[in-house]
């Protein structure tokens, strides 16, 4: 939370879906799914903040691993995505 700004409510949420192995976090919130395009793919931040999601990604899996016993690579990191990216890929028009 403290590493990436993001409040409590958007931490529990975004804890619940790693929790449940979602592949996917939807939401509508710009900068939460932003932070979760980052921590799923570190390299999409700007330069100066790689490091910073690459740190909380790598803890994330980490912790979650050894929280519940799984092995790391069992530890799904959701994508976020939102309705119009939803819409796009029901309507066949997603890249």
């Amino acid at each position: 939370m403290e590493s990436v700004f993001i409040d409590v409510q958007d931490c529990v949420i975004y804890a619940s879906a790693v929790v449940s192995q979602a592949n996917e976090l939807i939401t509508e919130d710009g900068f939460v799914r932003q932070t979760a395009c980052y921590i799923r793919n570190p390299g999409g931040a700007r330069q100066e903040m790689i490091q910073r999601f690459q740190t909380v990604r790598d803890s994330l899996v980490s912790d979650y691993s050894r929280l519940f016993g799984w092995p790391s690579d069992r530890v799904l990191v959701p994508e976020a995505v939102n309705i119009n990216m939803i819409k796009r890929y029901l309507n066949g028009t997603n890249p």
